[in-house]
């Protein structure tokens, strides 16, 4: 009996990094400010309440892969590239974001309560996937703090 023959050469396989310049790629296409993709997160449904509309939380109809990503201006965007239709679904991360794990949800409150953002993964491995995010989330937000301080000290010292 002959084995299988793959569909492909091995030289041909599409490797992660590949992917990832992929997604960096079909990223810049909406935001051509990204920079980097930091994380792909897995795969969320997207629920927004806004304090002006009222206390429910609305589905704002976007499904699909979820990126942490960098911008030219050294910001955290989280990102969902809409799988049913053309789109996508951006929020801004920073140090004032509160962000809270339950169960497969993350949910995001930024600082001026004006927007709050929950993401609920949804693919079999979702709780572990909320959980590296949030871990992820708190690593890139540190070192952001830390960078800006250095960044802070470092021009008070040059211009002494």
């Amino acid at each position: 009996m002959n084995s299988p023959i793959p569909d492909k050469q091995v030289s041909e396989i599409v490797t992660p990094s590949q992917i990832q310049i992929i997604n960096l790629r079909a990223l810049q296409g909406f935001f051509p400010i990204i920079e980097s993709v930091i994380m792909n997160c897995g795969v969320v449904s997207v629920y927004e309440l806004r304090n002006e509309v009222g206390k429910e939380i609305n589905d704002v109809g976007c499904r699909g892969p979820l990126f942490l990503v960098q911008t030219r201006h050294k910001e955290l965007w989280l990102v969902v590239m809409n799988q049913s239709s053309f789109g996508t679904y951006h929020t801004i991360v920073s140090e004032q974001t509160q962000f809270q794990q339950q169960d497969r949800y993350l949910t995001l409150t930024h600082s001026d309560n004006q927007c709050l953002v929950q993401f609920c993964f949804i693919s079999q491995s979702a709780n572990e996937e909320c959980t590296n995010v949030v871990s992820r989330l708190r690593t890139e937000l540190s070192e952001s703090v830390r960078f800006d301080r250095f960044l802070k000290q470092a021009v008070t010292y040059c211009s002494m």
